[in-house]
């Protein structure tokens, strides 16, 4: 009989840079099912919760925690031990004041950084996709899986939405504009935070690029790098970064 579904365990010399765990030690990690977040930007909950955490010794003690539904993302309890966790998710042990948002800082594409209360009521989605449905209504696609039905057009591609994650509706959108704070997520400057002082448009030999002024220096990057988190200042806590 073929097997059915795809493998519950990857190499952990294979595993994205940002993880941290032993390499040596053991040979195998928890594999990611398809979800919200692509497999080569995501954590799976084993390694966040046991060996970033440790909120527990080994495997089957933090699966059956999960079961239990002791682990809320976005406000939502999460079962999957190989479900994705990724850019920007927020997570909470249920009954605890414990939180903590998912976010690109000195050089790792994904940390836990430690929250307040009222922080992991909002989370932020880069919109990927914007499509029309008709009746002067559009659908919005972010970064995370999620999409929004809204009646304004005025949102694109490389925007972000600031999200309830108690209500699930858009509160702010924060345009890809100059003047504007953006966070790099990719590439050999992850983390760091500036604000936005240019914006070059892609043409038929070259992508967009962002100009940000970080720290009185300007750092230029690709446009599809970056995530608009604030207007007059980041709305979330998020560290400044360190220029590599």
């Amino acid at each position: 009989m073929a097997k059915l579904g795809g493998s519950k365990s990857r190499k952990r010399e294979v595993l994205p840079p940002f993880y941290i765990t032993s390499r040596k030690k053991y040979t195998f990690s928890t594999n990611l099912r398809a979800g919200a977040h692509k497999k080569s930007y995501a954590f799976d909950p084993i390694t966040v919760l046991r060996d970033i955490l440790k909120l527990g010794k080994n495997l089957q003690e933090i699966k059956k925690a999960m079961s239990a539904g002791a682990l809320l993302v976005n406000g939502r309890v999460v079962k999957e031990y190989q479900a994705p966790l990724g850019l920007m998710d927020v997570l909470n042990i249920n009954g605890s004041e414990t939180y903590y948002r998912l976010l690109p800082i000195n050089g790792k594409a994904l940390y836990p950084v430690s929250i307040d209360k009222a922080e992991s009521e909002f989370r932020i989605g880069r919109i990927v996709k914007k499509t029309s449905i008709g009746n002067e209504k559009y659908q919005y696609t972010c970064h995370d899986g999620s999409n929004f039905i809204s009646e304004s057009k005025d949102y694109r591609p490389g925007d972000s939405l600031l999200i309830s994650n108690v209500e699930g509706k858009i509160v702010q959108a924060f345009p890809l504009a100059k003047g504007n704070y953006a966070i790099i997520f990719k590439g050999r400057r992850v983390g760091v935070v500036g604000k936005i002082v240019e914006i070059l448009p892609s043409t038929l030999t070259r992508k967009g690029t962002v100009k940000l002024s970080v720290s009185n220096t300007m750092v230029t990057v690709p446009s599809d790098y970056v995530m608009v988190i604030g207007k007059e200042r980041p709305a979330i806590k998020v560290s400044s970064g360190e220029l590599p």
